[in-house]
């Protein structure tokens, strides 16, 4: 990784908290965002925001620490930022007629960002669920569930 710089957290967005849960058990590194940065295809669509993959992932080590400093303020209050959750909808043909509508299905796109974060997430929870043992398995998946509904709402 390149030189370290210290960032000013105060000019992080606000994040408006219409719940009280938040995901406290999960912690993000900055090797954790670096190393997903480094494995963003270039080749993938921009989201709403614009933000080509080349960029991000060749500007990794400069932005490693402001979004691992956002993604952990994201998952402490348990809300993403508004931005996040806008998608571009594009109709992909499945099969039949091209005139019929029922041939197509949707696909989302969504922020890069928003996608890493998401990403981290699963890996996080995945490798803590291999942690534990088979009874409390099933509790935690409905528990994991549950927080990834309140958050995607």
């Amino acid at each position: 990784m390149g030189k370290l710089i210290n960032f000013d957290t105060s000019n992080l967005p606000v994040l408006i908290t219409n719940s009280t849960s938040s995901i406290t058990n999960i912690y993000i590194t900055e090797a954790d965002v670096l190393q997903s940065l480094a494995k963003l295809k270039i080749n993938k669509s921009q989201g709403p925001d614009g933000i080509l993959p080349i960029v991000l992932k060749e500007m990794r080590d400069i932005i490693c620490r402001p979004l691992t400093l956002l993604f952990q303020k994201s998952l402490s209050e348990g809300v993403v930022p508004s931005d996040w959750k806008h998608a571009n909808i594009t109709p992909i043909f499945k099969k039949g007629d091209r005139s019929n509508l029922s041939n197509y299905r949707p696909i989302s796109l969504t922020c890069i960002t928003d996608r890493n974060i998401l990403q981290l997430e699963s890996e996080n929870q995945i490798s803590d669920l291999k942690k534990t043992s088979k009874t409390q398995t099933s509790h935690k998946l409905n528990y994991l569930f549950q927080i990834s509904l309140k958050l995607c709402v």
